[in-house]
């Protein structure tokens, strides 16, 4: 599964929930990422498109400074939205 992590920084509750993530990382039965993790160089909004469509499941970590970023909530949240929805066979 891949797991797509929206969120605006890193925090202590994104921190948190890490560590516990890593244990189905370490098994393998998880992959997530997150925009932080685009090397520099990258041409990132097409890295964050190519990682949202490749995603099974996107995980909003909202806060007030992810609310408060126009590319967040205007832009990342709408795409991911659709996902979020459950898909018409």
């Amino acid at each position: 599964m891949f797991l797509f992590l929206l969120l605006m920084k890193i925090s202590r509750i994104y921190k948190d929930f890490k560590s516990h993530l890593e244990s189905l990382e370490r098994i393998r039965l998880v992959k997530s990422w997150h925009d932080r993790m685009i090397t520099a160089g990258s041409e990132w909004k097409g890295v964050i498109d190519s990682k949202l469509e490749q995603s099974s499941v996107v995980l909003l970590l909202i806060s007030a400074s992810f609310v408060e970023s126009e590319y967040c909530f205007d832009i990342e949240l709408e795409k991911a939205l659709p996902m979020l929805l459950p898909r018409k066979h």
